[in-house]
């Protein structure tokens, strides 16, 4: 499962990917960047037991486009376009 939280406070989107329950270690993936603005993706992959992320991007006044994966399955990847415009 993927969250994707933003703070009013500080401007910041979080996002993070966890397994449901720990195991062997599988790709997995935690990332986005500000909406229609390239060059400002961040993320965090690899091969984890538990979880990807957190990570971190200032998105006061744009929207978002994210995503998150846990393993190589394509039915297993989340992608939204243009999301929690702060």
């Amino acid at each position: 499962m993927t969250y994707l939280t933003y703070s009013a406070a500080t401007g910041k989107n979080c996002i993070v990917t966890i397994r449901n329950t720990p195991g062997t270690a599988v790709y997995i993936y935690a990332g986005f960047q500000l909406a229609n603005q390239g060059d400002t993706a961040v993320d965090d992959h690899g091969t984890y037991t538990s979880y990807a992320g957190p990570v971190y991007i200032s998105g006061k006044g744009t929207c978002i486009d994210w995503s998150g994966a846990i393993g190589p399955a394509p039915e297993q990847y989340v992608i939204r376009y243009a999301t929690n415009c702060g």
